[in-house]
């Protein structure tokens, strides 16, 4: 399958009023790029940060070639972090439409320390990943995963915390009270391990800097093949430039 690449804006506005005309002017010019695909996550509830500052909009975009997003419009006023992103991990994506209205989103921001950067692939690839595959394969409230590695840092204002992983989560409500007992008997079956073991290992070597419920929408196009684990994501978009290396207080 051909290599994607990712792009991730991640936003924050005073207002709503605010957030709501960056928005549109910004889809806007992804709409006009139909290289790009994109989707938009606005925060609703955080349930876990490492500080005050919150961010409030996040933009997924995807294009099979790099060059598209070379006229991406970047603002620094809002900007809190711009990065492309790897996707070492895992890419399970739901084909039914309804659920990326209907259902809960979650969004974690997670800092892993680059002497730990092995060790948490190894438990992802190992215990979480597959665990992920049998749950998506069999449970029916969890329908979607996605787990980004940072590539390439283009931008960050160090007024917000750093990280150098987003996962993604789209299930059901009844996830909330279905998620721990299935992923541990996921884990027990794949693994060998509970879900409390698991987690305290992971507990050892990353911090969440942001994990926030969720409101998504966007030019989405999602199929996944589970026989194949192939999963061609089409996410949509355009336009001062990528090359923006700048960290600011």
């Amino acid at each position: 399958m051909r290599a994607m690449f990712y792009i991730i804006d991640t936003l924050y506005f005073e207002t709503k009023v605010e957030q709501k005309q960056y928005k549109e002017a910004f889809e806007k010019t992804l709409l006009l790029n139909s290289a790009i695909t994109y989707r938009w996550y606005t925060a609703t509830v955080f349930f876990k940060q490492s500080t005050k500052t919150k961010w409030t909009l996040l933009c997924l975009m995807e294009a099979k070639d790099k060059q598209a997003f070379e006229k991406l419009p970047f603002n620094q006023n809002v900007t809190i972090r711009r990065e492309e992103m790897l996707v070492p991990l895992g890419f399970w994506l739901t084909n039914e439409q309804w659920f990326v209205k209907a259902g809960l989103q979650i969004v974690e921001h997670l800092a892993v320390e680059p002497e730990h950067q092995q060790a948490f692939k190894d438990i992802m690839l190992q215990n979480n990943v597959p665990a992920m595959r049998f749950t998506i394969n069999n449970k029916r409230w969890c329908q979607e995963f996605i787990a980004l590695e940072t590539k390439e840092v283009f931008y960050h204002n160090t007024a917000f915390p750093e990280w150098n992983h987003i996962h993604l989560l789209g299930m059901k409500w009844t996830g909330i009270l279905q998620y721990r007992a299935d992923f541990d008997a996921a884990l027990k079956r794949q693994k060998g391990i509970t879900f409390k073991n698991n987690h305290k290992q992971l507990e050892k070597i990353r911090q969440v800097a942001y994990k926030a419920m969720t409101r998504v929408e966007g030019n989405i196009t999602a199929r996944i093949d589970y026989q194949t684990e192939k999963v061609p994501f089409i996410l949509k978009q355009e336009s001062p430039t990528l090359n923006i290396t700048k960290k600011v207080d």
